[in-house]
């Protein structure tokens, strides 16, 4: 019974050996073969043709509409082109006019296949027909775009990357923090965004033409530029003498300074608005200046030499000035009489100023008749006219015939005789 029992255990654990070594050589098998899928899994195998595949290799995806829907079984190169064995997952149906191309996945080199089966009109592809693909479905590397720079720019570019890398290291947490205040910071950059895309780009367009005529203007002034800046560097250092102190007691009593200030400019409202009324007022006498300067330079000029006369003309004059100088301090007393004279005057004067014409015609009329005289020296002669109004004057009843005026108003007796009112008689 006992070496019954004991063949049963062995039995069993060579069984359990079996059974595990059968299920471990199982996950070996598909881990090797997971890469080109189960081997129970149905798969449809398509070829294609590519100039050039770059990185892409086995178990890269295959995509339909950028849906994984397979990958890559093999890259082999047939001729001088590489062909790219691809499994399709399932039955799927790839058609003559079907088109492919190898995709870039990343900027840093993985690719992708991705397929269009074609269309049904065209008809089904033929077992083992190799799909051929264009000049420009070919891989593109990173490298073909930095094929484009020349030499010294590529070098340039791999020196800042590793000294890009070499700044990073040790800097994990940085970046960290960084990357985590990166959305908050996205969102207000793409407020940022829309406000300079407002107006179609319009303002930002101008913006970026302005700050090109501003570096345009700057453009030869860099020495200026420099020294400027090498003043603003020792303006800063002067701010920050002693730690920056002065500068914050200053900044300290900035309110208080600037209130006393508003304060001052506020009382300052009134006189300045009284200058500006009195400038305003001024004005007109200023342009009146500006306008005789002329006048004033050529009065200027040409009284030079009369003025280099004047000291001569002085000397003779001066005995003629003293005498002039007692001679009016003698005529002071006379002044206040004058004035009283001229004041007591001023009545008859105002009365006889409506008989001005009269007198005047009255001299006149008498320097003629002094004109002519005879041998005897006889010039003027007197006659007393003797007519119906010498005698009718006398009565209390006008002669109607008679049109004369004995009292005419003031200068009435030339309208009369310019009107023929008054006959002239000859003979005086």
């Amino acid at each position: 019974m006992a070496q019954s029992s004991s063949r049963s255990r062995r039995r069993r654990s060579m069984l359990a050996g079996a059974a595990l070594l059968a299920v471990l050589a199982c996950a070996i098998l598909i881990a090797l073969t997971a890469s080109t899928g189960l081997p129970w899994q149905q798969v449809t195998k398509v070829k294609a043709s590519f100039p050039d595949v770059g990185s892409l290799r086995a178990g890269d995806d295959v995509r339909l509409g950028n849906v994984r829907a397979g990958q890559v079984a093999s890259v082999e190169l047939a001729g001088d082109r590489p062909v790219v064995t691809m499994l399709l997952e399932g039955d799927r149906k790839v058609f003559r006019d079907a088109s492919s191309a190898v995709v870039a996945r990343s900027a840093l080199g993985q690719k992708f296949v991705e397929l269009n089966p074609g269309t049904a009109g065209s008809g089904p592809l033929p077992p083992g027909a190799v799909i051929a693909s264009g000049p420009g479905d070919g891989a593109q590397d990173i490298s073909d775009l930095l094929e484009v720079l020349d030499e010294p720019t590529r070098n340039a570019l791999g020196s800042t990357l590793r000294e890009t890398g070499g700044g990073a290291i040790g800097h994990s947490q940085d970046m960290h923090d960084s990357l985590s205040t990166l959305p908050g910071t996205l969102g207000g950059l793409g407020e940022v965004s829309r406000a300079l895309n407002a107006n179609s780009g319009t303002d930002l367009t101008r913006l970026l033409h302005t700050a090109d005529d501003v570096a345009t203007s700057f453009q030869g002034r860099q020495q200026q530029l420099g020294e400027l800046a090498g003043h603003a560097d020792n303006t800063l250092q002067a701010a920050n003498v002693d730690g920056g102190k002065p500068l914050a007691d200053s900044l300290e009593r900035a309110p208080g300074t600037l209130g006393q200030v508003r304060t001052a400019l506020h009382d300052l409202r009134g006189p300045l608005h009284d200058t500006g009324v009195a400038a305003a007022q001024l004005r007109p006498g200023a342009e009146a200046i500006g306008e005789a300067t002329p006048d004033v330079r050529g009065v200027l000029r040409e009284g030079t030499q009369p003025l280099e006369k004047v000291p001569g003309i002085a000397a003779p004059a001066e005995s003629a000035v003293r005498a002039l100088t007692g001679t009016l301090h003698d005529a002071r007393p006379l002044a206040p009489r004058l004035t009283k004279a001229l004041t007591s005057a001023q009545q008859p004067l105002r009365d006889i100023a409506p008989y001005s014409s009269d007198i005047n015609m009255f001299f006149s009329n008498f320097a003629s008749a002094m004109q002519y005289g005879d041998a005897a020296g006889h010039y003027l002669r007197i006659y007393p006219p003797v007519g119906p109004e010498t005698a009718t004057g006398l009565a209390p009843v006008e002669d109607p015939t008679v049109s004369r005026d004995a009292y005419p108003a003031p200068g009435e007796i030339t309208h009369q005789r310019e009107t023929g009112v008054l006959g002239e008689r000859k003979g005086r």
